[in-house]
């Protein structure tokens, strides 16, 4: 169904999706979880869209999970933001090294591909050794307020290759989903504005800089399905 609603929708990223290991999913995350992001997952590498993943508790598994499909030569989408980010930087950095290989990585994995034998690995036009665009998500109400939240700001923007084009805000709000008194479609614009205050706190810069970094970075994330 999923498949079928990306399709008549060529604009749409993948997602949000991904893992949960809070007490409440616990149970059926190896048996359920696991298996049905692997599907989202491969349905946006093959369809060539962004993805938006989420993950609690769950980052070493989206580790693994992440490497598994590299290695596998099945490749990933073009473009990935981690939704609501709270990890380390640690493993945003492992999650980068692992999907945006070296330019001599990449011919390898061209080589080790085109000389396999016997697995079923679809002709992509090679996109399975293109880079993947690592992006990372905030927002005012679920990871910036957080204790280490502005640690984890500056070290993207100054520790990581490329760090200040792979911030973006989210609002991650939507009135239908938070239907009780008061609420307003226009609430997702004050989260909005409230991520750009705080990111430009923490990295010491304006408001105004703030915002035309994340929309200039956010048309680089939704570049795939705004050439359509």
């Amino acid at each position: 169904m999923l498949r079928c609603f990306l399709e008549d929708a060529p604009w749409a990223i993948v997602g949000e999706c991904g893992l949960d290991r809070n007490s409440l999913f616990r149970s059926f995350f190896d048996c359920h979880q696991v298996p049905v992001f692997i599907q989202h997952l491969r349905l946006a590498t093959e369809l060539h869209r962004p993805i938006s993943i989420h993950s609690v508790k769950a980052d070493g598994m989206l580790v693994d999970t992440l490497k598994r499909e590299v290695e596998s030569g099945r490749g990933l989408p073009p473009t990935l933001c981690l939704h609501s980010f709270s990890g380390s930087l640690e493993t945003l950095k492992r999650i980068i090294a692992i999907v945006e290989p070296a330019p001599s990585r990449r011919g390898e994995r061209r080589e080790a591909n085109r000389a396999e034998k016997g697995r079923d690995i679809v002709e992509r036009n090679e996109f399975d050794v293109q880079s993947c665009r690592v992006f990372v998500g905030f927002n005012a109400w679920t990871n910036l307020f957080k204790k280490k939240a502005s640690h984890l700001v500056q070290g993207i923007a100054t520790d990581i290759i490329l760090g200040e084009s792979r911030l973006l805000v989210e609002s991650d709000w939507n009135p239908v989903d938070f239907d009780f008194s008061g609420s307003d479609k226009r609430d997702a614009d004050k989260i909005l504005l409230h991520s750009v205050i705080d990111l430009a706190s923490m990295l010491g810069w304006s408001p105004t800089k703030v915002a035309q970094t994340v929309a200039a970075n956010t048309l680089l994330f939704l570049d795939p399905v705004i050439k359509l």
